[in-house]
């Protein structure tokens, strides 16, 4: 019995002893970990700038007849410029209302002066009429020799029996000084239109000179 017990027990430890060479130590548990590395930040996003305004499918039109007296061809006139005034197209296409027109400078002096206006009309009312377009004005005494645009909505107003519409957001961005800037009626519209009448003065009576008392004698 003891023959067989010695065996066995011989061959426990062995197995053990295999065991314990096979298995690898647990890694050792910190006292403190180190703490957890934060995710880095996500970069700002830029600001996204404002977008146009938007063009509007079809003019509106408050005012029918403001609107036949805009539509057609019109002298362009820019003060700055002397002599043959310049010309504007408007033009319905559509519904939308078109605008586009040139005056260039005549003179020796403005030869190369000019400005141009280019967009779509978005609105007409009693007097007015709103461009969503740009505006390039240039003059070779201005802005150092460079153009100078005015770009989203600009408005054209005319007063009472005015035959012009100018320009009212005229600040030019690059040199300052208000930009006047007239779209006038056609010859043929100024013709129509009746002139106005002056009223007769009432006429003053002459001056009598007082009687002079009469002497009781």
């Amino acid at each position: 019995m003891r023959s067989l017990m010695f065996p066995l027990v011989a061959v426990t430890l062995l197995a053990s002893a295999a065991f314990a060479q096979t298995t690898p130590p647990a890694a050792p548990t910190p006292a403190n970990p180190p703490p957890a590395t934060p995710a880095p930040a996500a970069p700002p996003v830029a600001a996204v700038p404002p977008a146009p305004a938007t063009v509007p499918a079809k003019t509106e039109i408050l005012w029918d007849e403001e609107a036949e007296l805009v539509r057609g061809d019109h002298p362009l006139i820019w003060r700055r410029l002397k002599g043959k005034r310049g010309s504007l197209k408007i033009v319905d296409e559509g519904g939308l209302w078109k605008i586009s027109g040139r005056h260039q400078g005549q003179t020796p002096e403005t030869k190369d002066d000019y400005v141009t206006i280019k967009g779509v009309i978005t609105s007409i009312t009693s007097g007015t009429f709103v461009v969503n377009g740009e505006i390039e004005f240039f003059a070779a005494k201005m802005n150092k020799g460079a153009a100078c645009r005015i770009a989203g909505e600009s408005r054209f107003y005319r007063r009472g029996n005015e035959q012009i519409w100018r320009l009212q957001d005229g600040n030019n961005p690059c040199s300052g000084p208000k930009e006047a800037l007239d779209v006038a009626f056609r010859p043929d519209q100024v013709a129509a239109r009746p002139k106005p009448t002056k009223t007769a003065p009432t006429p003053v009576p002459p001056k009598v000179a007082p009687v002079s008392p009469t002497v009781k004698e």
